[in-house]
């Protein structure tokens, strides 16, 4: 069952600004009542022995803010839970342990049954105390964790808390929240309802999503695992264990560990998740290798902003195992941002213990940087007011309904949350926590620079010694003296020039920080100038006009012009010691000969090629196929770029990926910075990665790839292209890209040939024939199909699903399972379309996923012949040929679905 308020995101908007107008516009005999009551209040405030419930209420209605407030109509969503008294008693039993030990300490055998209900609409559910201390149960707002029987839904979630809102800072934790989804991340759903309780109203709460499918889904991810550290050590700290240890030797667990036990893709994929996280405990993995550096940048720039580290403590964190790219991504969840302007600590060396597992992974260039930039941008003043412009007028309204909801409580609940909801300025205090963040970023004093003689084969050169001021990584560009410059990375001498630690960019020389003792400090770094020391010499003699070296450094992340800082120069060697550095991988030339470096690009000349393992193209770099170019991949290959590909054959020579055996692996281009072209390639035998999606896919440790070809965060355009032979879930697979496809063809397919999720695009000119599976199926889409051919297609020629906008002209559709189908919130707009010989329907429209709605279809100049059905529509969805409605039916999908693989 799935249970959700009828109210429409616009509906609402609109009536809370309604209603906020109403609170603000006072009857004149409001007004008086206030004043009355305020100045009673002022006298009365003067007594000492005034009880504490009226003196703290007789304060709230003093502020000025309350006024308007208490008059404001409560528009949040009404829940009622229902439980059994013998029920509640066993929750009340929690209870007392927990107050005994101020500590509650929760199993699955808590749970007791009851129902809850919104809109007079009523599911099974199980509900236990929640919450470790005693925030969420001491007060008279007991914190709750729900989960829905029978696979039901409430507002989209099966699983979910309802607690006071002071537990997460009141509407701190909903900005915090939002902010993260505005910029792509994962978060839970987070809203403010009144809750009943056997009857009695309880005020109002604060929802929070917990671990499910669903949360991954609503944040428009392939379904995968989530995994956590356990925190047994963080409640046990014994005399003989060891607190910076903690999160070292803390096991991995699996959220929602036995949906996770009953899908072997899922153990699969908690094997190589557990596995990341063990190797980041071990150091034998970094943070980039475990870690996609662009959204954990993002989720902790965004954490630093609103001062939410809660998140990151080890016993807190969460992290969702991406199975496209086979990384793991933050989840952003209590958080419980601080109201106070004080900046945090620093993330690359401080936290809750000496070396936490963020500051191991933040070793990795990649993710510092990442974070630096992220962090510079989402401080800048026209992003705070983008971000407010969105969401204060909510967050004003929410706070308001809060503090009517704090009139007449118990002096302790007024106590607690008087501070954030009625004297801190939100907006205000993250204006201050951004101005100190960008003081951190903009001081040009970031290292100590200076110079001593050295001696070199050539003679007496000059090393600059280099040492990171700061605790984070810098970078150093290169150095200056007059007219003469030196790079950095061409004259780096400490580390050896193969150990030093290069930029992303492949550019500078990145200092990494260093933890200094008292008496040693470690970590230079040192470069050999050629000539400088004499020309600087010669200066000093008087035979030239005195100069000065300068060294230009630049905090690793920063994009802008980098630092100035003047070297002070020895003119007697003094001599440190060396430390090691981490080594760069091997080059991709070392592994396929065939390859040719030119400049940031890697070339592959025409003729034919054996990769014998992956072919990896690093970031920073873009791959360039000639025509003529015929590679041929090892069974256990692929082929993966986080740079563009650009792929130009011609119709005489064209480009042809394939197996030099019964098949391959595939391609992955990720996170792409450009557009990849693809120009007449051939694509055939792919076999896919992931052997539980694929029965001859290659096994990857829990890495899963759909696609013979996946394009993922990376937009690319295919012209003249062919896919065929391919036995993968789908031959072409683009995620949230844009993408075109001109002029192409894909035949001879074991699945689907072209699925795209949460794209926008277009299909022209382009022949689908003898796919197995559905032809083009859409998910979360805005994308045009014109002059397209779809033929001997046994599922659908086109699928739109999951709110998919598709417009469709001219196409020609035949013998198929269905013609076009329409599903959960799609909309499809269908012109000169002819479609023959559909086995179960030419046009169906429905809705599949209960966490979704109807769908609709809008149908002109259409043509069916040799048909099972023109048209099935299930109640609720719509299609209209022509103007004119077709009828609706009551519709068992799954039923649907099971006679469409008979008829196969």
């Amino acid at each position: 069952m799935r249970l959700s308020s009828s109210d429409s995101s616009a509906s609402r908007s609109e009536r809370q600004k309604q209603s906020a107008d109403k609170g603000y516009r006072l009857s004149g005999r409001k007004v008086l009542l206030l004043v009355v009551v305020a100045a009673v209040g002022g006298g009365l405030l003067a007594l000492s022995d005034l009880p504490g419930y009226l003196k703290a209420n007789l304060l709230l209605v003093r502020h000025p803010e309350v006024a308007s407030a208490i008059w404001l109509e409560n528009d949040l969503d009404e829940l009622h839970l229902e439980v059994k008294f013998k029920h509640l008693q066993k929750i009340e039993a929690a209870r007392s342990k927990a107050m005994q030990r101020n500590r509650l300490i929760a199993s699955d055998e808590d749970f007791v049954p009851a129902k809850i209900s919104i809109e007079g609409k009523k599911a099974d559910c199980k509900i236990r105390l929640k919450g470790d201390l005693a925030d969420h149960w001491a007060g008279r707002k007991w914190s709750f964790r729900v989960e829905i029987k029978k696979k039901g839904l409430v507002m989209g979630m099966s699983r979910f808390s309802l607690q006071d809102p002071v537990t997460r800072n009141h509407t701190n934790e909903w900005l915090f929240l939002e902010n993260l989804r505005k910029e792509g991340l994962v978060a839970p759903r987070y809203k403010f309802i009144n809750l009943t309780l056997n009857g009695k109203p309880m005020g109002t709460y604060a929802m929070e999503e917990s671990f499910s499918k669903e949360l991954i889904e609503h944040n428009r991810r392939r379904e995968g695992v989530v995994v956590t550290f356990d925190d047994h050590h963080f409640w046990n700290m014994h005399w003989n264990v060891s607190w910076p240890s903690y999160w070292r030797t803390a096991s991995v667990e699996t959220r929602n560990d036995s949906r996770v036990e009953e899908s072997p893709l899922l153990r699969h994929q908690m094997v190589t998740a557990s596995n990341l996280l063990r190797g980041l405990q071990t150091r034998k993995l970094s943070g980039e290798e475990v870690f996609e550096p662009e959204r954990l940048g993002k989720f902790l720039a965004l954490t630093h902003l609103w001062g939410a580290e809660h998140s990151l403590s080890y016993a807190d964190i969460n992290f969702y195992f991406d199975p496209i790219t086979g990384k793991l991504e933050p989840i952003g969840r209590e958080g419980e941002p601080n109201p106070n302007i004080k900046v945090s600590h620093c993330y690359f060396s401080e936290g809750e213990m000496d070396d936490t597992w963020l500051n191991q992974a933040l070793r990795s260039p990649r993710l510092a940087q990442a974070y630096v930039k992220y962090l510079e941008r989402y401080t800048r003043p026209e992003y705070l007011a983008e971000v407010s412009k969105s969401l204060s007028d909510e967050e004003q309204h929410l706070r308001n309904l809060l503090i009517k909801d704090l009139f007449m409580e118990d002096k302790h609940a007024i106590w607690k949350s008087s501070a954030i909801l009625l004297e801190q300025d939100t907006w205000d205090s993250l204006k201050q926590r951004a101005r100190e963040i960008r003081l951190g970023l903009e001081d040009k004093h970031i290292a100590l620079a200076y110079a001593r003689p050295a001696k070199t084969a050539s003679g007496i050169d000059c090393e600059v010694i280099i040492r990171n001021a700061l605790t984070q990584p810098i970078e150093i560009i290169g150095f200056e003296l007059d007219k003469q410059s030196w790079a950095a990375k061409d004259t780096i001498s400490m580390p050896l020039r193969d150990n030093a630690v290069i930029s992303p960019t492949g550019d500078n020389v990145v200092v990494p920080l260093r933890k200094f003792a008292d008496d040693h400090p470690s970590g230079d770094h040192a470069f050999l100038l050629e000539g400088a020391m004499r020309d600087m010499s010669s200066a000093i003699q008087g035979n030239s006009p005195e100069s000065t070296l300068f060294a230009l450094v630049r905090i690793l992340g920063l994009e802008g012009s980098p630092a100035r800082l003047p070297v002070s120069t020895d003119h007697i060697r003094f001599e440190a010691g060396l430390l090691p550095f981490l080594s760069q991988k091997s080059d991709p030339v070392s592994i396929h000969p065939f390859l040719r470096k030119k400049g940031k690009a890697y070339v592959i000349p025409s003729g034919d090629h054996n990769v014998t393992e992956d072919l990896v193209i690093p970031h920073g770099h873009d791959l360039l196929i000639n025509a003529g170019v015929t590679l041929r991949f090892a069974s256990e290959a692929t082929l993966i770029s986080e740079g563009t590909i650009r792929a130009v054959g011609t119709p005489e020579a064209p480009i042809t990926l394939t197996a030099w055996d019964s098949s391959w692996g595939g391609v992955l281009v990720n996170n792409a910075p450009g557009r990849s072209e693809w120009y007449h390639v051939h694509v055939n035998k792919t076999a896919g990665v992931g052997i539980e999606l694929h029965s001859k896919g290659i096994d990857r440790a829990g890495w899963t790839l759909t696609g013979g070809v996946t394009f993922y965060y990376s937009p690319a355009s295919f012209v003249h292209c062919v896919f065929e032979q391919s036995n993968t879930e789908d031959a072409l697979n683009v995620i949230s890209s844009d993408f075109s496809i001109l002029g192409c063809s894909f035949n001879d397919l074991s699945s689907d040939a072209f699925d795209g999720d949460f794209v926008t695009g277009i299909i022209r000119d382009s022949v689908f024939e003898k796919i197995e599976g559905d032809a083009i199926d859409l998910s979360g889409s805005n994308v045009t199909i014109e002059s397209v051919e779809v033929r001997e297609v046994v599922d659908k020629a086109i699928s739109a699903g999951e709110n998919t906008r598709i417009e469709l002209k001219k196409i020609r559709i035949e013998d198929v399972g269905f013609g076009i189908a329409s599903k959960d919130l799609s909309e499809v707009r269908i012109a000169e379309v002819q479609i023959v010989r559909a086995r179960i329907a030419a046009l169906a429209a429905y809705q599949k996923k209960e966490n979704f709605g109807p769908a609709e279809i809008s149908a002109k100049n259409l043509t069916v012949t040799e048909s099972e059905k023109v048209h099935l529509v299930q109640v609720g969805s719509s299609l209209s040929i022509d103007g004119a409605l077709s009828p609706s039916t009551t519709l068992d999908v799954d039923a649907l679905y099971d006679q469409d693989l008979k008829k196969q």
